[in-house]
């Protein structure tokens, strides 16, 4: 497949998941800049009528569906691309960038001294967040109150998504190897950067974990470690 000019990238960003990275390898270098939209709150996105072919944020998949019915990104040509992480080292990057951002962070009046696994217990909604984001924005929307860690529902749309509606999913742990076979895949101008900005400076290893607290993190985050799973066998140990 080859993208043309008319194209839209429609990038699943989830968070701590090399999404400004890739932003600056692939986007800047294929999409010019007054078709880049940098989204705002939920409601200004559905009442956005001026034409993307990419939109900055992080939005579940289908986000583009949202914006005002008048908005040309509806009839656009859509390549969808988003990109897991192994989920216990997601959680860790995760958390040591709100501490990090803690001034911006909406999470800054529920970390205070805790510790990884004590946020993760009583912060739900930082929970599948893999899950939640690939499963797309309706059902984000559903479950935003009623399940606030996610649910089955949700893991299994975003199983469907990940095989079914996803053009690209890309494996952080692999990230460099991935870009390149997007780029090469859709004939796509590629310029390899790591951002800095939003890098997790200050953050502890996996391996740095007690045996007890990673279990917990995983029955925590159960989902996404279903999901990430499931994208192993199913999509990446095909590349």
């Amino acid at each position: 497949m080859f993208l043309n000019e008319k194209t839209a990238i429609i990038f699943t960003h989830i968070p701590k998941c090399a999404g400004t990275s890739l932003r600056e390898s692939i986007i800047v270098n294929n999409i010019e800049s007054s078709l880049i939209y940098r989204s705002g709150s939920f409601k200004e996105v559905i009442n956005h009528k001026k034409d993307f072919r990419y939109i900055i944020g992080h939005w579940p998949y289908g986000i583009e569906n949202y914006c005002h019915f008048k908005n040309p990104i509806r009839n656009r040509k859509k390549l969808h691309i988003t990109f897991l992480r192994e989920p216990i080292d997601h959680l860790i990057s995760f958390f040591y960038f709100q501490k990090q951002q803690i001034g911006y962070s909406a999470y800054k009046q529920e970390i205070g001294d805790k510790s990884i696994v004590e946020f993760y217990e009583s912060v739900p909604r930082a929970l599948n967040l893999q899950t939640k984001f690939c499963a797309g924005v309706f059902y984000e929307q559903l479950f935003r109150r009623t399940s606030r860690a996610g649910s089955k529902i949700q893991l299994n749309k975003a199983k469907q998504n990940l095989i079914k509606r996803f053009d690209f999913v890309g494996q952080f742990e692999n990230y460099t190897n991935d870009l390149e076979l997007m780029s090469k895949t859709y004939n796509l101008k590629l310029d390899i950067t790591h951002n800095n900005v939003t890098k997790t400076h200050k953050r502890i290893a996996k391996k740095d974990l007690s045996l007890k607290e990673i279990n917990k993190l995983k029955e925590l985050n159960a989902l996404d470690m279903e999901l990430y799973k499931f994208a192993s066998e199913k999509i990446f140990s095909n590349r």
